[in-house]
């Protein structure tokens, strides 16, 4: 199987393994945690936005804003910005609720405390937004007052 290929196969079951995340509301009659849940160790991630091109499935999104909070949102805990290649690093944080926001998208985080035999190997999170979620959006410029 060709790279390209496996890429987006390895991206269109994690975005497909995702797409029940994208509802962050906990339904109060299940037990059922919706986010992403986590060892304690490094993420190493990438964002990704969908492409118009069939032969590229995915471009990265080169400077987008992800934030870790906590679970209340009132803090902000880290805040990274993708490189180039849509690529950013999280430290291992402490087992906990949290909020990870990538650029508009929000999604709850749990963190558990990783086993002693577990392996301490950075998780890869992969993440495909569409670009409209991905950037702050542009204000409105106002219109400019006539010159008296």
């Amino acid at each position: 199987m060709n790279e390209n290929r496996r890429t987006s196969l390895i991206l269109a079951l994690a975005f497909i393994g995702l797409m029940p995340l994208l509802s962050v509301a906990q339904k109060p009659s299940t037990n059922v945690y919706r986010g992403i849940i986590v060892r304690n160790v490094e993420i190493e991630g990438r964002v990704l936005l969908p492409s118009e091109d069939r032969r590229d499935p995915e471009r990265p999104a080169a400077h987008c804003r992800v934030r870790v909070l906590d679970q209340d949102e009132e803090n902000i805990l880290l805040e990274v910005i993708t490189d180039e290649d849509g690529k950013y690093a999280l430290p291992a944080f402490p087992p906990a609720d949290y909020r990870l926001h990538i650029g508009y998208l929000r999604l709850n985080l749990r963190v558990e405390k990783r086993g002693p035999k577990e392996s301490t190997d950075p998780r890869v999170l992969v993440v495909v937004v569409p670009k409209a979620m991905a950037y702050p959006r542009k204000p409105k410029e106002e219109p400019a007052e006539p010159k008296r």
